[in-house]
């Protein structure tokens, strides 16, 4: 089956235009591609232009030059009563709804298909029904939407997106300021939309996430050539650490895991269970000690039989034993 693209740049550069008639780029030279029915986490440090890039492909603000395409067709050629039938926006700016319920808000998006009256038919019903019942939100209709929880929030906002038929949707940071089930529920929600044929793009400072969730990542910044890519190749071929290898941040091939490491930590080898494996090493790091993965890398070996019941053996030195975690760690600060 042939893919959909649904936003295509060809030669996009973007950035700012100046009052003296100057400029400010950001990026340039971006050629990309977000299809249709997939997940796609733009991943960046604050100012390397997520924000910038997605209110350029949206359309709210001007490509520098270069252009952008929905689905095949250039942005600029759409009418404005057109536009908001391709693109849905959720920004993580604070609104101010006055006194709007749940349902009032989500109906703000059938606005686009109202005409000029803005009269909402049994048709427009049904549709802000359908996208309250997708996002789990059909309980709360009758609520100010100046009442809920961010969490609660930010459904809301999804299901307004939902409910405007567009088949794009662009999202600035949906997962911040959110506990981490509202996280999960969130990012779960625009999983299952790629799924009915959305295609879904947002910007978000959670690698974690990103990695587990996403079909493609796209990686942004300043001092480096665009990256795109699925997550498990941009991990396997070095990708990840490239863009945030630095100042002793790594990623730990085996389990996705962001560590902090001094680049001239002592070495320490674990030898248990993987899972055990896993979280030994995640308190040695926190620690200031760096994990190896074969014997000969390290004097220092960390051998559990049995859990709690861990060995701590130097070579040619010393064996001890505990049985604890915070035991061992504390005992390991004493080497």
């Amino acid at each position: 089956m042939r893919s959909v693209t649904s936003i295509r740049t060809e030669n996009l550069s973007i950035g700012y235009r100046l009052q003296n008639n100057g400029e400010t780029v950001i990026h340039k030279a971006l050629n990309l591609e977000l299809e249709q029915g997939e997940l796609t986490c733009l991943l960046g440090l604050n100012g390397s232009g997520k924000s910038t890039l997605l209110r350029t492909l949206s359309g709210s603000q001007k490509p520098l030059s270069g252009r952008v395409y929905w689905m095949e067709k250039e942005v600029s050629n759409y009418p404005d009563a057109e536009r908001a039938l391709m693109v849905g926006v959720v920004l993580t700016e604070k609104i101010n709804a006055g006194g709007l319920t749940v349902y009032e808000m989500v109906a703000l998006g059938r606005y686009p298909h109202t005409g000029f009256f803005g009269q909402l038919t049994a048709n427009d019903d049904k549709e802000i029904c359908r996208a309250m019942e997708f996002t789990g939100i059909s309980n709360m209709a009758t609520r100010y939407f100046s009442e809920l929880s961010d969490g609660e929030r930010q459904k809301v906002l999804i299901a307004k997106a939902l409910a405007q038929e567009c088949p794009i949707i662009l999202l600035d940071e949906p997962t911040a300021f959110l506990d981490i089930n509202s996280r999960l529920e969130t990012m779960s929600l625009l999983l299952r939309l790629t799924r009915i044929g959305k295609s879904i793009l947002l910007s978000t400072h959670d690698i974690d996430l990103a990695i587990q969730m996403s079909d493609s990542i796209w990686m942004l910044d300043k001092e480096k050539d665009f990256v795109c890519g699925a997550p498990e190749d941009l991990i396997l071929d070095g990708t990840f650490n490239r863009f945030f290898g630095k100042n002793g941040i790594s990623m730990d091939l085996e389990t996705g895991a962001i560590h902090f490491e001094h680049p001239k930590a002592e070495p320490i080898y674990v030898n248990a269970a993987k899972s055990i494996t896993y979280w030994i090493n995640n308190a040695l790091v926190r620690n200031g000690y760096r994990a190896v993965y074969t014997p000969e890398e390290s004097d220092i070996h960390i051998t559990v039989k049995e859990f709690p019941e861990m060995e701590i053996h130097k070579i040619n030195d010393f064996t001890l034993t505990v049985y604890s975690m915070e035991e061992l760690i504390r005992r390991m600060r004493l080497l």
